[in-house]
C-alpha cells in the first residue's frame, strides 16, 4: 500500500479541522480552536518560508521555486493583519514578500507586482541588511518601471532608494549591498541614455566588489558584463567592450559554470553581439551557438528565452551568407 504525503500547505487546514472535544477534556491546561489554528497557522507559516527557498542570485532556485508560487501566494492570501502574529511569524511572512518580490522582479518582471510585495516585506522586516537588499530591489523595480515607461517619477523613486542604501544604511562602507545599489544607478543612468554616469557607477560597483574579500563572485561578473554593454553601445569603442567580456567569459570557464549557468549565457550573448559589432561573424555565431546550449540546459528545447538567442544567430549566419557570396562574387570576377 502506497502511502499519501500531506503537503505543507494542507497541514494548516488539517490541524484546523480537529474536533474541538479532542481537547477540550484535557484539563486545565487545554487551549481553544481557536488557539489551535493560530498556532497552526504559525508553524505553517515557517514551514512554508523555509520551503519556498527561491533565491534571486542562484539560478538552480528558479524552476523548483516556479511551481510554489500560486500555493505561496493562496496560503498568505488567508492571513489576517500581521499584527496578529508572532515576532518570528512577522520575520518569515516578511521574508516570503521579499522572495515573491524578487521573484517578481528578477525572472517574470512584474515590477508592479514587485513594488507591492517589497513594500510589505519593508514593513515586516527590520535588520539593516534586509532593509538594504528590500531597498535594492525596489529601486531595481522602479528603474525597470522607468526603462519601460520613462517616467521621471519612477526614476526619482528608483534613485532614491539607492539612495537609501549607499548614503542612509551604509554610508561609507564597502559591502555586497551598496555595490548592488550603484549598479541599478547604473542601469537607471543608461536607461535615461545618460552613459557616462551609467558607466561611473558601475566602475564605482566593480571597485567595490574589487576591495571585498572573495568580492569577485557572480555577482561581479554580472556587473562586468552589464558594463561592457554600456561600453559597447558607444560608438568606437568595441574593442574596449570586447576585452571587459573576454574577461567575463575567462571568469565563468574558470568558475566551472560556462555549460549550465544563464548568467554566462548572457555573457556569451553580449560577447557575441560585440563580435558582430566589429565584423567577426564567425566568433559572433560561435558564442551565441554556445549561449543558446546553455539556456537548453537550463530551460530547455522550447523555452521563451531562445527567442534572442535564436534572432542573434540568424544575424550572424546572414553575415556570413552574405560574405561567402561576396567572396564567391570576387573570385568569378577575377577568373
Amino acid at each position: 500500500m502506497r502511502l499519501k504525503l500531506i503537503s505543507p500547505y494542507c497541514l494548516m487546514v488539517a490541524l484546523a479541522s480537529v474536533p474541538t472535544w479532542n481537547l477540550a477534556n484535557a484539563g486545565p491546561e487545554s487551549i481553544s480552536e481557536t488557539e489551535i489554528k493560530h498556532r497552526a497557522e504559525i508553524s505553517t507559516l515557517q514551514r512554508i518560508e523555509k520551503d519556498f527557498d527561491f533565491d534571486w542570485n542562484r539560478y538552480v532556485t528558479i524552476e523548483p521555486n516556479k511551481l510554489k508560487i500560486a500555493n505561496v501566494e493562496a496560503f498568505i492570501a488567508t492571513l489576517g493583519d500581521p499584527v496578529t502574529l508572532s515576532l518570528l511569524d512577522r520575520q518569515a511572512l516578511g521574508k516570503i514578500f521579499y522572495k515573491l518580490g524578487t521573484f517578481y522582479t528578477h525572472i517574470e518582471r512584474k515590477s508592479d507586482l514587485a513594488i507591492a510585495k517589497l513594500s510589505k516585506a519593508d514593513q515586516l522586516l527590520s535588520i539593516p541588511k534586509d532593509k538594504a537588499w528590500i531597498y535594492n530591489h525596489l529601486a531595481y523595480a522602479y528603474e525597470q518601471k522607468f526603462a519601460a515607461s520613462k517616467n521621471v517619477i519612477d526614476k526619482k523613486r528608483a534613485l532614491d532608494f539607492t539612495h537609501k542604501v549607499i548614503a542612509v544604511l551604509y554610508p561609507g562602507h564597502r559591502n555586497q549591498e551598496v555595490a548592488f545599489a550603484y549598479c541599478v544607478r547604473g542601469l537607471i543612468h543608461n536607461d535615461a541614455k545618460d552613459f557616462d554616469h551609467a558607466e561611473k557607477n558601475y566602475r564605482l560597483a566593480l571597485h567595490l566588489y574589487e576591495k571585498m574579500p572573495n568580492g569577485k563572485d557572480d555577482q561581479y561578473a554580472r556587473a562586468k558584463n552589464r558594463l561592457a554593454h554600456i561600453i559597447l553601445d558607444q560608438t568606437g569603442r568595441e574593442k574596449e567592450a570586447l576585452t571587459l567580456l573576454e574577461e567575463v567569459k575567462n571568469y565563468w570557464q574558470t568558475s566551472g559554470k560556462i555549460t549550465h549557468d544563464p548568467y554566462a549565457a548572457r555573457n556569451l550573448l553580449s560577447l557575441g553581439e560585440a563580435y558582430l559589432k566589429v565584423g567577426n561573424a564567425i566568433h559572433a555565431r560561435r558564442e551565441f551557438e554556445n549561449a543558446i546550449l546553455i539556456y537548453k540546459n537550463v530551460y530547455g528545447q522550447d523555452n521563451d528565452m531562445l527567442a534572442k538567442p535564436y534572432q542573434l544567430l540568424a544575424a550572424a549566419n546572414q553575415k556570413i551568407r552574405a560574405l561567402e557570396q561576396a567572396s564567391l562574387g570576387e573570385d568569378q570576377l577575377t577568373k
